[in-house]
């Protein structure tokens, strides 16, 4: 394997889900935006190329080019040069992946992406849940499943109130890269895509509501 495809790999799937400054959702894209920095500093100590443009510099230029809400955002390479890939949802809820160039800063591309490409598939969800999910937090997603009551802290209850309150953003944050200090593991380092973790959030979704499909 080539040394770029590992640091693209390395970095794959670092995704950050922030929200614009000045909304009410502040104080998550203050702690999501930490957590996007601890992970571009864990790949900068093994060795993984990191980009000189920050999340906040990246953010910024998305966002003078495709005014809105930063709703994703995520380093990727393309061309062959490192880049901020920042998803954005305008305020007519059109959404546009923004390539912002990892050295300069620069806005180097820009394409809008239909809602249906973007939005998890329940159905495909259950099939993951199902498979990863079910012995912690039970085919129903109360947290019973036969090991999750036996953990510390138990498993979380996708069906409870607080579980409910949780943005998407918190969740998919949780799915994707684990819980410290819980038996929350990272998916994305057991090898689940991105449109895989949003198909298991829709799923977790339904399961909020009582509902399965």
């Amino acid at each position: 394997m080539k040394q770029a495809d590992r640091m693209a790999l390395a970095l794959l799937g670092m995704l950050v889900v922030i929200y614009a400054p000045g909304t009410t959702h502040a104080e998550e894209q203050k702690q999501l935006a930490q957590a996007g920095h601890k992970v571009v500093k864990e790949n900068a100590t093994k060795g993984a190329e990191e980009p000189k443009v920050t999340i906040e510099q990246a953010i910024h230029n998305a966002l003078e080019s495709v005014p809105g809400r930063v709703h994703e955002l995520e380093v990727v390479h393309k061309s062959g040069k490192l880049a901020w890939q920042v998803e954005v949802i305008t305020p007519e809820g059109r959404h546009f992946i923004v390539y912002v160039d990892g050295a300069t800063g620069a806005v180097t591309h820009t394409e809008e992406k239909t809602i249906e490409k973007l939005a998890g598939d329940p159905t495909k969800g259950k099939v993951v849940f199902e498979k990863h999910c079910t012995s912690c937090h039970g085919p129903d997603g109360k947290g019973t499943g036969p090991l999750g009551q036996s953990l510390t802290p138990p498993a979380a209850d996708y069906t409870s109130e607080s579980s409910r309150q949780k943005s998407d953003a918190e969740l998919f944050h949780a799915i994707q890269e684990g819980r410290p200090g819980t038996a929350m593991r990272s998916f994305r380092k057991l090898g689940l895509s991105k449109q895989e973790i949003r198909d298991v959030l829709a799923y977790v979704r339904v399961l909020s509501r009582g509902q399965d499909k």
